[in-house]
């Protein structure tokens, strides 16, 4: 909507050229002056339209990839209370496998209302693909179903339910799933410019110098050192075993593997463990306290699994108890940790601080699509810029219309002062 101030009774005339988030074909009164707003066919339709946007189609709009993190942080917490060197048995197996089913839960919530954005609003599903900043959590949905097959091995496999050959199916389906979807996420984001201001920890390490929802980044740097020193040593483990008894190499093979997987891996896990220091020591400070940046929060879980697994690794091979203490109250931590994130997520659920788009962005991407279908076929691909740009520019009209209601009252009462002291002075 379009307005502008109308001379005054006194015949000075006054313009301002600004939007007012005013009701279509309306004049209000401004002290001497008058406001006329000229609608636009185009702004009216889609305003008129705002009322019928409901909440679960801003739920399914405003879903991102970033909803993966609160399956990988539920997966956590059973990875490393399974792997507690004083199990205290069945009762933590039940509270485990509770963990392990509401992981899978979330992942296909995540998963079926991620397909529902690509089928309803294709547009914001390859918006939040593209993007630099939103496009690096795609990747995640691969890990996060690897949360859910250390599960099956761990609750499935052992009761009998799952058989050898269904983890080795899932397996390759994780491998198959990491190619797929990691390989053209690389083609996009180098294939795309990136602000410096953007530049987060996950790969610049600069845990030290982040501030607000990068504070958070800064854990995801202990993710690489602590996993890979968690891999080195279990493969190690299990090369001792596999080249000793199948013959290969030479007898002492196995052995040389393992004394340096274990030598690479405890360097490995002492930088990690420096980066979680480092990390965390700033972090209360920096951190910005908004439940809209609540899922960031997120990393300060499944990051960390990997070097706190191999604390029970490193006491078992060093034979210290320290180790296994230090494990254990990393494992009570890590469930504290859930809660809180998981009762904080909750409240900015539903509060619609996270997952949740507004009306005019729905409308745009609405209007696009239906535009697009209702063309004729042999115009679609020569007027498809065209539409997209005409629906941004309805979605920047109303946008800007909307970020004007709380500042109406004060923009209105200053004009109406200077339009008195124009006719003053007249």
């Amino acid at each position: 909507t379009h307005a502008k101030f109308v001379s005054s009774p006194s015949g000075r005339h006054s313009s301002l050229s600004s939007r007012l988030p005013l009701k279509m074909s309306e004049s209000t009164s401004c002290g001497s002056s008058t406001i006329v707003t000229q609608p636009t066919p185009l702004s009216t339709r889609r305003m008129s339209s705002m009322g019928h946007v409901n909440r679960i189609s801003r739920r399914i709009h405003g879903w991102s990839w970033q909803a993966f993190p609160i399956g990988m942080g539920t997966g956590a917490v059973y990875v490393t209370l399974a792997g507690l060197k004083l199990h205290p048995g069945k009762s933590i197996t039940i509270v485990e496998t509770a963990f392990y089913f509401l992981n899978m839960i979330l992942f296909l919530l995540n998963t079926s209302t991620l397909l529902l954005q690509l089928i309803l609003y294709p547009r914001q599903a390859k918006r939040l693909i593209t993007d630099p900043t939103k496009g690096i959590f795609v990747p995640l949905v691969v890990l996060s179903f690897a949360t859910i097959i250390i599960g099956t091995i761990n609750y499935g496999v052992p009761t009998g339910r799952i058989s050898a050959d269904f983890i080795y199916g899932l397996f390759w389906t994780y491998v198959s799933m990491s190619v797929i979807v990691c390989f053209p996420m690389l083609m996009i984001w180098f294939n795309r410019p990136h602000d410096l201001t953007q530049f987060t920890p996950a790969w610049a390490f600069l845990t030290g110098f982040l501030d607000g929802h990068q504070a958070n980044g800064a854990f995801v740097a202990c993710g690489p050192p602590g996993f890979t020193a968690l891999a080195l040593i279990s493969l190690g483990d299990a090369a001792r075993k596999i080249l000793k008894e199948h013959h290969l190499v030479s007898e002492s093979a196995g052995e040389i593997w393992y004394a340096s997987s274990v030598l690479s891996g405890l360097l490995l896990f002492g930088l990690a463990v420096f980066f979680f220091v480092f990390g965390a020591l700033p972090y209360w400070f920096k951190l910005h306290k908004h439940l809209s940046e609540i899922l960031g929060c997120w990393a300060l879980t499944f990051p960390n699994v990997g070097w706190i697994l191999t604390l029970r690794k490193l006491g078992d091979i060093f034979g210290w108890n320290g180790f296994n203490i230090w494990h254990m109250i990393m494992t009570i931590l890590m469930c504290i940790t859930w809660v809180v994130l998981f009762v904080l997520t909750a409240i900015a659920f539903w509060k619609g601080e996270i997952f949740i788009s507004t009306p005019e962005e729905i409308i745009r991407d609405t209007y696009w699509l239906d535009m697009k279908l209702n063309q004729d076929p042999e115009k679609r691909g020569s007027d498809s810029e065209d539409i997209e740009c005409d629906s941004e520019n309805a979605t920047a009209e109303m946008s800007h219309c909307r970020r004007q209601v709380g500042r109406d009252q004060g923009r209105i009462e200053t004009v109406t002062v200077q339009v008195h002291s124009v006719s003053a002075r007249d």
